[in-house]
């Protein structure tokens, strides 16, 4: 039941952010307890929160080096909910912080952004922003599925 609420939830942030350029506020928010109930019954409270700060911590550095670099670039500052990166994209990589280790947070992070460009650039040319929280949850659906259905090593820490 568990995972199935987990997809549910990034399907629908999928449909949402393409269909409506914007993704409900409560998703984010059951995907992340979802995954928190999930984990935390995978590798315990201890490890629970080292992985859940590890993974902010990179979240936060990402978004600061983020905001330093365009402000720098257009020198003066802009505010980068506004310009560059929107709320529901922030709050979808908060709410996928307990699936990864860092290690894999930051490769999924990394190839979620080249496949939302890769994708943008064949199916959306026309619009002016990039769902970015819709195709990288895409991404994860696909990386989930990946882990359950085949006996490769697993990129999430989601078990049966």
């Amino acid at each position: 039941m568990i995972i199935i609420t987990i997809l549910t939830s990034l399907l629908i942030i999928f449909y949402q952010d393409i269909k409506f350029r914007q993704i409900h506020i409560l998703l984010p928010a059951v995907l992340f307890l979802t995954s928190l109930y999930a984990i935390y019954h995978a590798v315990g409270q201890r490890e629970l929160l080292a992985l859940l700060l590890f993974n902010f911590i990179f979240l936060c550095m990402t978004l600061f080096l983020m905001v330093i670099y365009m402000t720098i670039k257009n020198r003066k500052f802009l505010n980068p909910f506004k310009n560059y990166f929107g709320l529901g994209d922030l709050l979808f990589y908060v709410a996928v912080t307990p699936l990864l280790l860092l290690r894999n947070y930051i490769l999924f992070f990394v190839l979620s952004l080249v496949f939302s460009i890769v994708l943008y650039f064949i199916f959306n040319k026309q619009k002016s922003n990039i769902p970015l929280a819709g195709y990288a949850s895409l991404l994860l659906v696909i990386i989930m599925a990946k882990d359950l259905l085949f006996n490769f090593p697993s990129i999430t820490l989601i078990k049966l």
